[in-house]
C-alpha cells in the first residue's frame, strides 16, 4: 500500500503515514508523543494610527457620522463627536489596521 507524504505543523518535517480516513494529523508521531511544545502561531501586529491634536483643534468629525471601508465593506455609524477617524482591521488587506473613509451624505 502506498503512503502519503504529511508535513508536521510544529517542527516542519516531512513524515509519511498509510493513508486512512478521516482528518489528516497535523503533528507527526515524534511531536505527539515528545516533549516539544506546540509552537504558537505568530499574532498580527496592529499598526497604530496617530494624529496629531494641538490644543485649539476642535471636534473634526461633528457627530453623527457613516464610515466605511473602500476595500471590505465594512460600516459603521457613529452617533458622538470624534477628534480621529476610526479603523478597523481589514479582512481583505492581510488584516491590518486601516482608518475607515468618511461617507458624506448628500
Amino acid at each position: 500500500m502506498q503512503k502519503e507524504k504529511l508535513t508536521c505543523d510544529n517542527c516542519h518535517k516531512d513524515w509519511q503515514r498509510i493513508p486512512s480516513r478521516g482528518r489528516k494529523p497535523k503533528l507527526c508521531p515524534s511531536c505527539i508523543t515528545g516533549p516539544a511544545q506546540v509552537k504558537d502561531s505568530p499574532k498580527p501586529v496592529l499598526q497604530k494610527v496617530v494624529q496629531k491634536v494641538t490644543q485649539d483643534d476642535s471636534m473634526p468629525f461633528p457627530g453623527p457620522t457613516k464610515w466605511a471601508c473602500s476595500s471590505c465593506g465594512a460600516s459603521v455609524k457613529i452617533e458622538i463627536d470624534m477628534k480621529y477617524a476610526p479603523t478597523h482591521q481589514c479582512k481583505k488587506r492581510l488584516k491590518r489596521t486601516y482608518a475607515l473613509e468618511l461617507i458624506r451624505e448628500a
